[in-house]
């Protein structure tokens, strides 16, 4: 009995811990907090990305093409202001658990990934889309990456307005150069004409 009260307090002490260490202040699927923490998503809020809380997401299944967007900011300084390739994006297999299959691709097909992990959250016809992308940048040595693109936008009977999106750079592999932007720098676009169809 003396062994069964010393223990309760070790075990309460370690749920509360363990509780505490897996709880998000986002209300998101919690499958996100696998991909991203919370502080690298108020990063990206912080520069202008809105993030639609909720667990009960619009179903946006389709293909959808983005093509005047402009980056808004750079955390590196670089791509600021630029507007980039009409991107093609393909949303599919949504369930109601809030995952879904992505992929997307440049007009010219010189970006293209299909998502590792993909997760929805929001509410009502506003949603953020979550997407966990592996890569490599060929070169010497090559650089293994991976990125997490965040979404937002509203559900329209005309495609998908309030259109932007955001990524954070959340590993790479040894970058001697560097080639790439380092980890937890991110970029932030919005579709100037507010509207992906």
């Amino acid at each position: 009995m003396k062994n069964t009260l010393f223990l309760l307090p070790i075990i309460f002490l370690s749920v509360v811990i363990f509780s505490c260490a897996q709880s998000s202040k986002y209300n998101l699927p919690g499958q996100v907090q696998g991909i991203i923490s919370d502080d690298q998503l108020d990063q990206l809020k912080s520069h202008g990305l809105p993030i639609n809380e909720g667990l009960t997401p619009p179903n946006i299944e389709g293909i959808y093409v983005a093509d005047e967007l402009i980056c808004t900011y750079d955390s590196g300084g670089y791509f600021g202001g630029s507007l980039i390739s009409d991107y093609y994006y393909k949303i599919e297999d949504q369930t109601d658990q809030n995952t879904f299959t992505f992929s997307y691709r440049t007009e010219s097909g010189s970006d293209e990934a299909l998502g590792k992990g993909s997760f929805i959250s929001g509410s009502d016809q506003n949603f953020s889309l979550f997407v966990e992308v592996e890569g490599v940048s060929v070169g010497v040595p090559d650089i293994t990456y991976k990125q997490v693109k965040v979404y937002s936008g509203t559900l329209t009977t005309e495609g998908l307005a309030n259109w932007n999106y955001g990524f954070i750079l959340t590993y790479k592999s040894d970058d001697p150069e560097p080639r790439l932007m380092a980890v937890n720098d991110h970029r932030i676009f919005d579709e100037q004409d507010d509207l992906v169809s």
